[in-house]
């Protein structure tokens, strides 16, 4: 009895010295279980916001979840996707520190079994250039899914990406695995030809295309295929027949004749081309965007000939039949058109176009040049006002519609429009700068010369390197016989900065006319005359009459003529035209 109380004494000793330790312990471990819930907890918030679209937040709160459990390897793959995600490539001791918590979790932890983890931790390897670590996983993919062709593929294109003769080899043995389950197909004999390019083995690239087409004769996209691997090693004869059979088993498969086109392009034979390409287009089988790619080629090649607009409306008649809601199509034909000079019809594509996809600015602007080019400045006006209304922050298309108000007689609301834009806060100074210079532009239309003036030299604090602003303000001080110092230095800035530009030395010309120096005067309009006929340009009613006026002061009077008759016979509304050719005199206005 004494021995068993002695031992209960001393058992009671020994725990209660044992006890502040063990309750530590105890305390630790029901922390990290707390822990453990709470990431937990936190995690299932973040994956409730991602599946609300809600990425801000689930980002968030995977960060808070990992840095509340850092021990949960899932965590520190979550995270260190995440990390990877928003580090930039600069950044490579982040990224790496990243790489290795997905590491940690795909490869040496529970998530080598699972497919996902496995698939985005090889990728993001891929990107850090780890290629033994993305291998390896691509390999464990593989072998754990052996009847995924897609995870078959990914794997061997890793293993060709080395280029060595065994493992191209094994890349070609998975490639035959995939076949012996799937069959033959387009995309893994593009796989295997591709091996055997790498292997330098053309024999085998040419077997396989023929093997492709023998597999299925009646197939016409393996013949095709088979017909572009030859010609592209040189065999022009074999792929033709390839074509023709194509061609034979499916008289309306576009690819084919879109190939045989090139072949017969690459052999010189233009006529076959035209050919080839007309049945291209016309097959319904061809897509658009193909075709619209065909149609851009083939036309960039003949609009400039007359004797070809026939046949290319025709083909853009079949192209709109087959495609008449597709705004591709209706573009390309407006571009055709406005190359040709058929603004009218040009405009008429480009309203389809737009109404189909009003979603581009550059097509609204094309449309208000194509008004301003047929002088439909009512409707220009129109077209950039409603394209503001989808782009406010476009710089281009107040400055379309000013003008076209400006020439519509409507200078007051082109000024209140171009006093509003350039209030827009996004518009830069030099954005600011040129709606000012129109602003001056519209005054002076106006008869508002004092502002336009003030105007002008708004644009040109604004952005000291504007030289529209100057070239317009010399002009108009010359004009009006003001300041001719003012309109000297100006010009001779803006001739400085654009001596080639045929308008910039048209003013420059009228400036040293105004101030009575005609020899210089006639060297400038020379000038500008000869650059704007080398440009293939035609000589403005204006040009012309400054030429004219020009060599009267210098004692020519008959070439001063020859100048007005042409300018009067480009605008022969004008007065002041009409009386320096009946008089043969210049006219001080």
């Amino acid at each position: 009895m004494r021995k068993l109380i002695l031992f209960l004494a001393l058992t009671a000793i020994m725990m209660s010295a044992l006890t502040p330790a063990q309750a530590r312990t105890d305390r630790q471990q029901a922390e990290a279980r707390r822990a453990e819930r709470k990431a937990d907890m936190i995690f299932l918030e973040a994956l409730r916001h991602k599946e609300q679209g809600d990425l801000d937040a689930y980002a968030d709160l995977v960060v808070r979840a990992y840095q509340t459990n850092p021990s949960d390897p899932y965590l520190g793959w979550e995270y260190g996707r995440f990390v990877m995600a928003t580090t930039t490539p600069e950044d490579s001791a982040t990224a790496s520190e990243a790489y290795a918590l997905m590491r940690d979790y795909a490869v040496d932890g529970d998530g080598a079994r699972d497919f996902y983890t496995v698939s985005v931790t090889s990728q993001t390897a891929d990107r850090l250039g780890r290629d033994s670590d993305a291998r390896l996983m691509l390999k464990r993919l593989y072998e754990s899914n052996p009847t995924r062709p897609e995870v078959a593929a990914n794997y061997a294109q890793r293993l060709s990406l080395s280029g060595k003769a065994d493992d191209l080899r094994e890349a070609l043995a998975v490639y035959d695995t995939i076949e012996a389950r799937e069959g033959m197909s387009i995309p893994l004999s593009g796989l295997r030809m591709r091996t055997f390019m790498m292997m330098g083995d053309t024999t085998a690239l040419l077997g396989e295309a023929r093997r492709l087409f023998e597999s299925s004769p009646a197939t016409a996209d393996y013949a095709v295929m088979a017909g572009d691997v030859y010609s592209q090693m040189g065999l022009s004869d074999s792929a033709l027949a390839f074509y023709d059979k194509a061609i034979e088993v499916d008289p309306a498969s576009g690819i084919a004749y879109f190939s045989r086109a090139n072949l017969y392009l690459n052999r010189g034979d233009s006529a076959a081309y035209d050919r080839e390409i007309f049945m291209a287009l016309s097959q319904p089988d061809l897509d658009v965007e193909t075709k619209a790619d065909l149609m851009r080629d083939y036309v960039s090649k003949l609009y400039r000939d007359p004797a070809q607009r026939e046949r290319i409306e025709t083909l853009f008649g079949h192209l709109l039949d087959q495609h008449p809601h597709e705004s591709a199509v209706h573009g390309l034909y407006a571009d055709y058109l406005a190359a040709v000079g058929e603004y009218g019809r040009a405009a008429e594509q480009v309203d389809y176009q737009i109404a189909l996809d009003p979603s581009d600015p550059n097509r609204w602007r094309l449309l208000g040049s194509l008004h301003l080019s047929l002088h439909d400045y009512p409707a220009a006006a129109a077209t950039a006002i409603k394209a503001m209304e989808f782009f406010p922050d476009d710089t281009q298309l107040p400055l379309m519609a000013a003008a076209a108000l400006t020439e519509s007689g409507k200078s007051d609301e082109a000024i209140d429009l171009l006093r509003k834009a350039a209030g827009n806060p996004a518009f830069d100074s030099e954005t600011r700068s040129d709606l000012v210079t129109s602003m001056g532009d519209a005054l002076y239309r106006n008869g508002q010369t004092d502002s336009a003036f003030v105007y002008y030299d708004e644009a040109i604090r604004l952005n000291p390197a504007n030289f529209l602003a100057m070239n317009n303000c010399a002009y108009f001080l010359a004009c009006t016989d003001r300041d001719l110092d003012r309109a000297l230095e100006l010009i001779e800035k803006a001739s400085a900065g654009r001596p080639d530009d045929p308008t910039t030395l048209d003013t420059y010309a009228w400036v040293l006319f105004k101030r009575r120096d005609y020899e210089k005067a006639r060297e400038l309009i020379d000038r500008t005359l000869a650059l704007t006929e080398e440009a293939g340009e035609e000589l403005s009613p204006e040009l012309l009459e400054h030429a004219g006026d020009i060599y009267f002061m210098l004692r020519e009077p008959d070439t001063a003529l020859a100048f007005w008759k042409r300018a009067l016979e480009l605008d022969p509304s004008s007065d002041l035209l009409k009386r320096k050719v009946t008089h043969k005199t210049y006219f001080y206005e």
